[in-house]
């Protein structure tokens, strides 16, 4: 879709995680009308930290939200990646990076980092307790079907539901997801 025809279209994105998050905030600022649908009962978070390297830092920039992310977490100014013996393999001046690329990497709590997107996508309407059954694409439209719940239809679907993505299986019925390396 492109951008002059984002402004007022209805999007529907299936997962409110990281990705169903911070695409929603971008279509947000962007004058779209958003709805995501999240199959838990309330937004969480599974996991602990996780490292945004310089290039994720940018992108969080686009959407108001590095000073946040940077005031939040840890930024990081070396990295040691060592096998499961403790011997290093790789080792890294993270800060020279980031003086260099303009922005650091910071490590956050996945807890955070989505209390700071589900506030950026502040103005999308968040729907929990959704679990998609179905997607079907349309000449006009394209329409999600829900467990228990009525249809819904959107100009746009963001599959955004994960490694096992409904969306996914909906669209492409390719398969279970396969090891790639």
């Amino acid at each position: 879709m492109e951008g002059s025809r984002i402004q007022g279209a209805r999007v529907g994105v299936v997962g409110g995680g990281i990705a169903g998050l911070a695409v929603a905030a971008a279509l947000v600022r962007r004058g779209a009308v958003v709805t995501v649908f999240e199959r838990a009962p309330a937004l969480r978070s599974m996991g602990g930290a996780l490292v945004l390297w310089t290039n994720a830092l940018h992108a969080l920039a686009r959407l108001g939200l590095a000073a946040s992310v940077r005031a939040r977490g840890v930024e990081l100014r070396h990295a040691l990646i060592c096998n499961r013996k403790g011997e290093p393999l790789w080792d890294l001046p993270v800060g020279a990076l980031a003086d260099e690329l303009g922005a650091p990497s910071v490590a956050i709590h996945r807890a955070r980092l989505l209390e700071l997107l589900a506030e950026a996508s502040d103005g999308a309407t968040l729907e929990t307790g959704a679990r998609v059954s179905s997607v079907h694409e349309r000449a006009s439209a394209a329409r999600i079907e829900f467990d228990g719940r009525p249809t819904a239809e959107f100009d746009l679907v963001i599959g955004a539901d994960g490694v096992h993505s409904e969306v996914r299986r909906s669209l492409l019925d390719d398969g279970p997801p396969r090891t790639a390396g």
